[in-house]
């Protein structure tokens, strides 16, 4: 039996957005037959409830309240001493005390880090566990970069000095880990290409989805306000690529599919909305539902899920999941990137609000493969299954470990 000390950024429960998800399933997993220590922060009061599910999995645990408007002060902070903004939103002496003693007292045997901002309480102890591990999931500073393309002063220039520090901080991280996990092998390459320093230490390990739960077979009310079609999408509704996503398609795809089938709803399933997304909402055929306790019988009665991501980074937990349930789903090029999927056969690929306009009319008008729906499940089943994903994590402490 192995100690496993595990820190992620946000309580991973419940598992229902991606940065949750991941280090919840291995946790899960890793509990059967390991002594799991976790330590992270809660943002969310509502999130308090599910601290009992976690300590049920984990031997010793600490839960710390993340005080957002403090948070923010913070950054100012870290911005006068030139750090990126990420870890100093997510820095508190209380809880680098429980890493601290963590370590020093339980003498754990592995250490993994989900999310970099959490390795900034380990950077730089002089005694560490045998194996560490730093589950980046994606190249978060690229994302930042992607974020200046698409923004004006100031906050181009926040974006830009983001990246910068960022990578500068992640790649000292690599150097002090003995492997940084992502979640596809572009986001590797990718990292290879930035911290060529690190080369070798990089591996991918995809995320995968439960088949048990996103699954077509359960029966769900239709939580559809009229009796009409509709397009779903589900994400957390604050974060900016979602936002971006979203608002893409009410002003510059729908209005094309409303010319020749007017009826058409679409549904923004998910936390959080920001003001942006709620404006979208005083369309009489746009619903944004804020927080709800089952995104399934959304997707489940839905025509289609879309995916019009145009900012993206690793692998989209929403694809992986509407495609568990049997559910044609449309999506950009930043969405498909790291979901091994064949366009036109286990979903849709639309690059354009044209192509985006005409995949939803071929889905309503029943032009689309009449297997598309179960060839989509079949591919999840076969390539994102989280035990297949379970066995390469072991893997690859094993290989740490020789």
């Amino acid at each position: 039996m192995a100690k496993i000390l595990v820190l992620t950024q946000r309580i991973p429960f419940p598992p229902n957005k991606g940065e949750k998800i991941r280090p919840f399933q291995f946790i899960k997993r890793w509990s059967e037959k390991d002594e799991i220590h976790l330590g992270c922060f809660v943002d969310d009061k509502n999130d308090w409830q599910y601290v009992k599910n976690l300590e049920k999995l984990c031997r010793t645990s600490c839960f710390i309240g993340l005080n957002k408007r403090m948070s923010y002060m913070r950054m100012l902070g870290g911005m006068i001493r030139g750090e990126p903004l990420s870890t100093a939103f997510f820095y508190r002496k209380k809880f680098q005390k429980w890493v601290d003693e963590a370590i020093d007292k339980i003498k754990p045997d592995i250490l993994i880090i989900f999310s970099s901002a959490m390795a900034q309480y380990i950077i730089g102890r002089y005694q560490l566990p045998h194996i560490r591990v730093m589950d980046f999931a994606d190249v978060d500073s690229d994302k930042w970069v992607q974020y200046v393309k698409k923004s004006s002063f100031p906050m181009k220039w926040i974006y830009a000095r983001e990246a910068k520090k960022l990578l500068k901080f992640d790649r000292n991280v690599a150097l002090n880990t003995d492997a940084s996990v992502f979640v596809t092998q572009n986001e590797v390459d990718l990292f290879d290409r930035l911290a060529p320093e690190s080369l070798g230490k990089s591996h991918s390990i995809p995320n995968g989805v439960d088949l048990d739960y996103f699954d077509h077979s359960h029966h769900f009310e239709n939580p559809s306000k009229k009796d009409s079609p509709y397009l779903v999408f589900t994400g957390v509704m604050d974060y900016k690529p979602n936002v971006d996503a979203v608002t893409w398609l009410v002003r510059n795809v729908l209005p094309i599919v409303w010319q020749e089938i007017p009826e058409v709803c679409f549904y923004i399933v998910g936390s959080s909305p920001s003001e942006e997304v709620k404006a979208l909402g005083k369309h009489d055929k746009v619903f944004v539902t804020g927080r709800v306790p089952d995104v399934r019988p959304y997707v489940s009665h839905a025509a289609a899920a879309v995916a019009p991501l145009r900012i993206a980074r690793g692998i989209q937990n929403k694809v992986l999941e509407a495609m568990a349930m049997s559910k044609i789903t449309v999506v950009t090029p930043f969405a498909l990137e790291g979901i091994d999927a064949e366009p036109g056969k286990e979903l849709l690929l639309a690059k354009d609000e044209q192509s985006f306009a005409n995949c939803i009319f071929d889905i309503l008008n029943g032009k689309q493969p009449v297997d598309m729906a179960q060839q989509a499940r079949k591919c999840v089943e076969e390539k994102y299954s989280w035990q297949s994903k379970f066995e390469q994590y072991g893997n690859l402490l094993k290989l740490i470990n020789k």
